[in-house]
């Protein structure tokens, strides 16, 4: 994570329009002239029936693909100015989480290496130290240890979610994007996953950007 002023957002989106070319040179308005701030600390819950441009939203942050028109601020850094192996350089701190939990992990990784992937920072780590991270990672969000050797496949939907939130929060991001991170889900599971969600919002001081259809 950055320190930055504590002034300063660490999420500014600033006039965002997001347009998609259709044929007959027509194009498809997805988003429009939209701008909110997120401080550290902060959850904002950005809701939307389907279909209204909320994913767009979340993929013009992480710049796949640009915004159309508008900036895009991290910390205050611009980042619809970057250069694409300057912004491959911080993709880390900014984290998505998806909501088909299941095809979003590669079915060929182990639990325990698609967590360590989020280890950008240790790279200098020894593999022992590298997996007590990723095991204590797990803990946290709920997941056995004993499962570090599974695939995706050997795992129920919402233990996949929580692998997901592991992978994302061992990077230690400034910003967490939670693109309807529970619509996929039992219900039983979808309350399972909000108080985790605001337990490590707690421990962690995380900074989330809430994406759903449901209030």
């Amino acid at each position: 994570m950055i320190e930055t002023d504590i002034d300063t957002p660490v999420l500014e989106v600033r006039n965002l329009s997001v347009q998609f070319p259709l044929k007959r040179r027509r194009k498809l308005r997805a988003v429009s002239d939209l701008s909110f701030v997120i401080r550290r600390g902060e959850t904002l819950g950005l809701v939307g029936e389907s279909g209204c441009g909320k994913s767009s939203v979340a993929r013009a942050i992480i710049q796949l693909p640009p915004p159309t028109a508008g900036k895009v601020f991290l910390a205050g850094e611009d980042l619809t100015r970057l250069e694409k192996r300057s912004l491959r350089k911080i993709r880390s701190r900014f984290q998505i989480i998806f909501q088909d939990s299941i095809s979003s992990l590669n079915p060929r990784r182990t639990i325990g290496s698609t967590i360590a992937m989020g280890l950008v920072d240790k790279a200098n780590k020894k593999p022992s130290e590298k997996k007590q991270l990723v095991t204590e990672m797990m803990s946290l969000v709920g997941i056995d240890p004993a499962l570090y050797d599974r695939k995706p496949y050997e795992i129920s939907g919402g233990q996949c979610q929580r692998v997901q939130l592991a992978r994302a929060i061992i990077a230690n991001p400034d910003l967490l994007i939670l693109d309807e991170p529970v619509s996929s889900l039992d219900v039983s599971v979808q309350a399972q996953i909000l108080n985790l969600l605001e337990n490590l919002r707690a421990y962690y001081g995380l900074t989330m950007l809430f994406i759903s259809h449901d209030l």
